[in-house]
């Protein structure tokens, strides 16, 4: 932690940023419970208004827990939208995959953790191809932009995944998104060193780590939301264009629900159908998904290519 020859160390730095960061993910868990609620929204206002209050006291201070000012750096910036936006993905894809092993193919959890195996060995490998790309003189902007844009093929080429595909549909994406994110995130820690000053190197080296949690945090809030609101909301459309009422509807959705958590048979009329209507609704939230995980994969690779490139000298 930064100290001066003879003072402290910056407590109010490091309990703002903790704070802040804290109310903010609570608040996003919040909002993915309840999205209408006025105290969720009141929680992640607050934590971003805690954030604020950090970087005046750092802006402030001789010796600050991290220097603020890196933020007027555009590759530092950058460096930070790669790590919130490719862990955000990387998020995405792990529930969304898990969900699809586990739940919608009847397998453990040792089947589900066991099949994602391809995209965590496809990324051990994407760092060393990345690291050697970077010793050997390639830009970290380049190696982003290109890992970004193969992240999100990863993503498009996983959208014809259904819940009654087999395994190896999923396997192309899977390895695609494995080098992608991995590489990119190979570059972006890159980034991050390059831009360290020598009086602050741990606090912005680590920076890496809180920056990855965050977006890490962000993606599966949203993801989870999106998987239950887009399911839902489709199973009870379904539902109510087969002639059911509404109210009946609802009903189903919660047992559907509750047979999910205890792993017995749903108790509801029609059941091949209503597991037929789910299975639908299922594709489409997966889809949303992975639609939205190319988007972002896509934007982070704009990020940056336009914000790593070197300025000309006028």
């Amino acid at each position: 932690m930064p100290r001066l020859a003879s003072g402290p160390v910056d407590l109010w730095g490091l309990f703002l940023i903790g704070l802040g960061l804290m109310i903010l993910i609570t608040g996003f868990l919040a909002v993915a419970t309840d999205p209408g609620s006025l105290v969720a929204w009141a929680l992640v206002a607050g934590g971003g208004l805690v954030l604020v209050a950090w970087v005046i006291v750092e802006l402030r201070r001789r010796a600050p827990a991290f220097p603020v000012r890196l933020f007027r750096s555009r590759p530092f910036v950058a460096a930070v939208l790669v790590g919130v936006f490719v862990n955000g993905a990387c998020a995405a894809l792990v529930i969304s995959l898990s969900d699809y092993l586990q739940y919608q193919k009847q397998g453990s959890v040792f089947v589900a953790t066991f099949g994602l195996q391809p995209f965590y060995l496809i990324g051990a490998a994407a760092w060393l191809v990345a690291g050697r790309q970077l010793s050997a003189g390639r830009s970290p902007r380049g190696v982003i932009t290109l890992s970004s844009l193969v992240a999100a093929a990863g993503f498009i080429a996983l959208l014809p995944v259904q819940q009654s595909s087999a395994y190896w549909v999923i396997l192309p994406g899977s390895l695609l998104l494995g080098y992608g994110v991995n590489a990119a995130m190979t570059g972006q820690a890159q980034v991050i060193v390059d831009s360290a000053p020598p009086d602050a190197y741990g606090a912005v080296t680590s920076s890496r780590l809180t920056i990855g949690e965050l977006g890490y945090s962000l993606g599966m809030i949203l993801t989870t939301l999106l998987l239950s609101r887009v399911t839902a909301s489709g199973i009870v459309h379904g539902l109510t264009e087969q002639g059911m009422s509404g109210e009946d509807a609802y009903a189903t959705l919660a047992a559907l629900n509750t047979s999910l958590l205890s792993g017995q048979t749903p108790a509801v009329k029609n059941l091949p159908d209503v597991l037929r209507i789910a299975a639908s609704a299922f594709d489409a939230a997966f889809d949303a998904r992975m639609a939205i995980g190319a988007a972002v994969m896509v934007a982070t690779a704009a990020a940056a290519w336009l914000l790593m490139r070197e300025r000309r000298p006028h």
